[in-house]
């Protein structure tokens, strides 16, 4: 008896540019227009089984703007804090202070990507992605992570086009 293999695939929006050093900032100017230019390009699936959103200002005008119907807000997707200046041994919380990299840990979001379903889209932060494994990528970028038979393979970033 053959093995059905199952494929299936999560995008991940990573909010444009944000205000700098405030606690739960909103899109700067710049970061509204790279969700608009998200939106333009066309290249998340036009209807979602599932939209997740973190729960700060940032996340939830990307959702607007990109014209998606939140079904939930999780925090594992991204909270109000926001990161500024990602180094490889420094964090630092806006508003709040720095923190050692060694010290600091990220949520394991691999198992919360496999119980996802097909045609999920998450608005999500960078830490969402660290804690699956994946490198950083810019503001305002989508990834498009597929699944073979419960593995994630490498994402690729879909917008904008490298």
């Amino acid at each position: 008896m053959s093995k059905k293999i199952i494929d299936k695939t999560v995008y991940v929006v990573i909010p444009g540019d944000k205000m700098f050093n405030i606690p739960n900032p909103a899109l700067t100017s710049r970061g509204k227009d790279q969700a608009g230019l998200m939106k333009k390009a066309g290249v998340l699936p036009s209807k979602a089984d599932l939209v997740l959103c973190g729960t700060g200002k940032r996340h939830e005008q990307t959702a607007e703007i990109l014209g998606l119907k939140v079904d939930f807000y999780n925090p594992l997707c991204g909270t109000p804090d926001a990161l500024e200046g990602l180094s490889n041994d420094l964090r630092v919380l806006a508003g709040c202070g720095r923190y050692p990299v060694a010290k600091w840990q990220m949520p394991d979001t691999r198992s919360f990507l496999n119980n996802l379903g097909d045609n999920t889209i998450i608005i999500a932060d960078q830490i969402f992605l660290m804690g699956a494994g994946y490198p950083l990528c810019t503001s305002g970028s989508i990834l498009k992570i597929t699944c073979r038979d419960g593995r994630y393979i490498k994402p690729d970033i879909i917008f904008p086009a490298e």
